[in-house]
């Protein structure tokens, strides 16, 4: 006898999904008020808007759907179309602001700099999406925004050919977030602690590669979905929105708690040099070095002949070499 998923509970479903896009846009929210307040907005902030408020339209259908059980109805907010725009969104505008966070810690001129420009500019191919599900779902006598799944071309196999092709869009691109970060950060010279710590924010790009694959499986795979298949495979798509949108943001929320770990460490650290002079010069002379690094990746300023070279917080800067260089980089006032 062949798998079939169980009857799903609406409720449960809500609650999660509720819980996800909450943290997307608190994530976001923090962000964008944390780089304002510290006066270092630019563009990956500015760009993290969209996502935000995609995410926001998002979270406000989704619940229209649910109100409704998943049912069908002539409404344009709970059309196919709108859902399958707003994932889109949210998705690939995440991306191109997490590549332009990636550009932003090297200085100008620099290529892996401009590596990351580029890769923000391929992922254009978001238009490509919204275009190829906007012309391959048409008919059912329905005007173009209100069209459903059902009207859409298939294959011989009875698959959407819209969403493979935008599917594996959305794999490749999550592939490229995992390998160009790991293949920059890996040629430059940070301390071992750093080195690991940006190598696994970087790679949390994977977290939503897995969940790409999670949807192709559900929406492609063949799998006898239960009564609530559709359910499960909206739950998908938003799992992987919200995920995208989280992972937008968790290089400068991670930046931001670690350093206030640090800074609460050195404090206690400090409360005790009245007993131990040798500790306290210690721990005076090993601060610098410790928070210059860590401080840069959230921390770059963007102004001026400087923008892109003085990182860290207050006075504090990251000396770096550029291995993909020829000339020998100047050291930071």
């Amino acid at each position: 006898m062949a798998f079939s998923f169980p009857p799903q509970s609406f409720v449960v479903w809500g609650v999660i999904l509720s819980l996800l896009h909450l943290i997307a846009i608190g994530s976001t929210v923090f962000r964008i008020v944390h780089r304002y307040r510290t006066k270092k907005l630019w563009w990956d902030d500015y760009l993290a808007f969209i996502p935000l408020t995609m995410d926001c339209a998002l979270f406000i259908q989704l619940w229209c759907r649910f109100s409704r059980k998943f049912v069908s109805r002539d409404r344009m907010i709970e059309s196919f179309w709108l859902a399958s725009f707003l994932f889109l969104s949210v998705v690939w505008f995440s991306r191109m602001s997490l590549s332009l966070s990636v550009a932003r810690i090297f200085p100008q001129r620099h290529k892996a700099r401009r590596g990351g420009f580029i890769l923000a500019v391929t992922f254009l191919l978001y238009a490509g999406s919204i275009i190829l599900v906007t012309l391959t779902c048409r008919g059912g006598g329905r005007t173009w925004y209100r069209m459903e799944s059902k009207h859409c071309l298939r294959t011989r196999t009875g698959h959407y050919i819209g969403g493979l092709t935008a599917t594996a869009l959305d794999i490749a691109a999550d592939a490229a977030l995992i390998v160009y970060p790991l293949y920059v950060f890996w040629r430059v010279r940070l301390p071992r602690n750093q080195k690991r710590l940006v190598l696994v924010v970087s790679c949390a790009s994977g977290l939503t590669l897995l969940s790409a694959v999670l949807l192709c499986i559900f929406w492609y795979g063949g799998i006898n979905m239960g009564p609530h298949g559709s359910l499960l495979r909206s739950v998908t798509a938003q799992i992987e929105a919200t995920i995208s949108l989280i992972v937008c943001n968790l290089l400068v929320v991670t930046m931001f708690f670690y350093r206030l770990c640090r800074r609460i460490h050195n404090i206690e650290d400090s409360s005790g040099e009245g007993s131990d002079d040798s500790e306290m010069c210690s721990t005076r002379s090993v601060q610098p070095k410790e928070t210059s690094y860590i401080s840069s990746l959230t921390d770059v300023q963007t102004s001026g002949d400087n923008a892109g070279r003085q990182l860290g917080m207050g006075d504090l800067s990251l000396r770096y070499s550029a291995p993909f260089s020829s000339a020998t980089p100047s050291t930071p006032p």
